[in-house]
């Protein structure tokens, strides 16, 4: 097996451990959650559009996990949009803090809010020193 064959295998150990947990909850937490918002009549009139923000800061965050998971899993890595993905990174991290603040009870949340972001920026980290070395 050659360094990239390996690397690979790796990373996606990585991926399913540090990103598919959290991904799973957020899908789950959006069905179980925000969706019944909307049938819900007595909400106050702010609820929908916090709800609707919390979302889409959580789902930046994913996608640009996943994201850089598929740029590093290439043979030879460009990256295009290298801010746009420092900017998740930091959103992600910064995320994960406050939800494992709000967990803090629960070591396994902590841990399951905190990987991701912490996983994308080791990632992101290989993948431009990768990209560097490769131009």
């Amino acid at each position: 097996m050659d360094k990239l064959t390996t690397f690979r295998i790796g990373l996606t150990l990585a991926a399913v451990l540090g990103l598919m947990p959290l991904t799973l909850l957020f899908i789950v937490g959006c069905i179980g959650f925000f969706f019944p918002m909307f049938v819900i009549s007595e909400q106050p009139l702010f609820a929908i559009p916090m709800a609707l923000g919390l979302m889409s800061i959580s789902l930046f965050g994913l996608w640009s996990c996943w994201k850089i998971y598929l740029l590093s899993m290439a043979e030879i890595p460009v990256v295009p949009n290298r801010r746009l993905l420092i900017c998740g990174v930091a959103v992600t991290l910064i995320w994960g803090g406050v939800l494992a603040g709000f967990t803090h009870k629960f070591a396994q949340l902590v841990y399951i809010f905190m990987m991701p972001g912490l996983l994308s920026a080791a990632l992101l980290w290989h993948t431009l020193r990768r990209e560097r070395q490769a131009g």
